[in-house]
C-alpha cells in the first residue's frame, strides 16, 4: 500500500512537470497473461516473433499502457496498446548508423546546438497508424505512406555543467518534435 501511495504522488507530481515537456518518469512491471486484453494478444501473434513475448504496464506521466517486447528478424520490438488493446504504436530498435545520411545530419545537428557532448545510447523507429496498415508495412505487404514514422533517441548528453539521460523524438526528416530528461526510480535501498 505505501508503494502504491508514493507510487501515485510522484505521477501526480510529474503531471504538473509535464507541461513543461522537459522531464520524463516511467515504470514498467510484468503483466499476467489472463490480464491481456484479446486485442493486443491478436495484433501481437500475428507479427510471428522469434521468441517469447514478454507483457509489460507501463505508467507514466500520459497514463498506463500495455507493451509486448520480443525480437524479430535479430531486432527488438516493442508494441504499445492503450489499456482496452488499441495499438497507440511501434518501435524497432535500429542502428544509428543505418539510418539515412541526411537524417541523421539534421539529428546531430539538433543535437549539437542542445548539448556540450552527447553520445546516443539507443534508436527506435517508430510506427503509428491504423493496426491493419502497421500490420500490412510490418508483413512487407504494404509501403507504409499511410504510416507515421518517427525516430526515438535515448542518450546521454552534457549541457549546463551536467550530464543526464534524455530521450528525443524526431521526425522522419529530423524535425525535433519532443525531449525529455529521464528521471529514474532511486534504487539506493536493497529491494527483496
Amino acid at each position: 500500500m505505501k508503494r502504491f501511495i508514493i507510487c501515485c504522488f510522484l505521477i501526480s507530481f510529474s503531471t504538473a512537470q509535464v507541461s513543461l515537456g522537459q522531464i520524463k518518469y516511467e515504470k514498467e512491471y510484468r503483466l499476467k497473461a489472463v490480464d491481456i486484453p484479446p486485442a493486443a494478444r491478436q495484433f501481437v501473434d500475428s507479427l510471428d516473433f522469434e521468441r517469447r513475448v514478454r507483457w509489460y504496464v507501463e505508467v507514466s506521466q500520459q497514463g498506463k499502457s500495455i507493451e509486448a517486447k520480443s525480437k524479430r528478424g535479430g531486432q527488438k520490438y516493442s508494441v504499445e496498446f492503450d489499456t482496452t488493446g488499441r495499438l497507440q504504436d511501434v518501435e524497432i530498435e535500429v542502428s544509428w548508423r543505418d539510418l539515412p545520411e541526411a537524417l541523421r545530419k539534421n539529428i546531430e545537428q539538433n543535437l549539437e546546438n542542445e548539448f556540450k557532448r552527447f553520445r546516443i545510447r539507443k534508436v527506435q523507429r517508430q510506427f503509428t497508424g491504423k493496426s491493419e496498415d502497421v500490420l500490412n508495412y510490418l508483413g512487407q505487404r504494404g509501403n507504409g505512406n499511410r504510416l507515421t514514422i518517427k525516430y526515438e533517441l535515448v542518450l546521454r548528453g552534457r549541457k549546463d555543467g551536467e550530464t543526464d539521460e534524455f530521450e528525443y523524438t524526431f521526425s522522419a526528416e529530423g524535425r525535433l518534435e519532443k525531449r525529455a530528461k529521464l528521471v529514474f526510480r532511486n534504487t539506493d535501498n536493497l529491494e527483496y
